[in-house]
């Protein structure tokens, strides 16, 4: 009798995805690895997409607490640069972002995300 095993051809693709991200941006969510909304966010700014639609993404992952204004922060600094700000400065560009997005609660992320990164400096 021939035993059938069933394997993933998947598996070793999803593998070399999660080498190539850093241990901090993804989770496991019912048993599938998730990148987080501030490595969707990088990723999204790194292929220069709509910075409105990319303000959105944040401002819903942050309301609910599925991310962390300091977290963005330090995602996006590398693309501070391509919208005219200092270089490096994430904090900056997400202050942009969060107006942007027109989000009533952005003050309160961002009083968040300068006392969390001040505090790592």
């Amino acid at each position: 009798m021939l035993a059938l095993v069933r394997t993933s051809r998947y598996a070793s693709s999803i593998e070399e995805v999660l080498d190539a991200v850093e241990d901090d941006e993804w989770i496991r969510l019912h048993g599938l690895p998730v990148t987080r909304p501030s490595r969707i966010a990088a990723d999204l700014l790194a292929e220069r997409d709509d910075p409105e639609a990319i303000a959105q993404l944040i401002a819903d992952a942050l309301r609910p607490v599925y991310d962390y204004p300091s977290a963005v922060a330090k995602a996006i600094a590398p693309y501070a640069g391509c919208f005219g700000l200092r270089r490096g400065d994430g904090l900056a560009l997400l202050e942009w972002l969060l107006e942007l997005s027109g989000n009533p609660e952005r003050a309160t992320w961002l009083i968040s995300s300068q006392s969390r990164v001040e505090s790592v400096r």
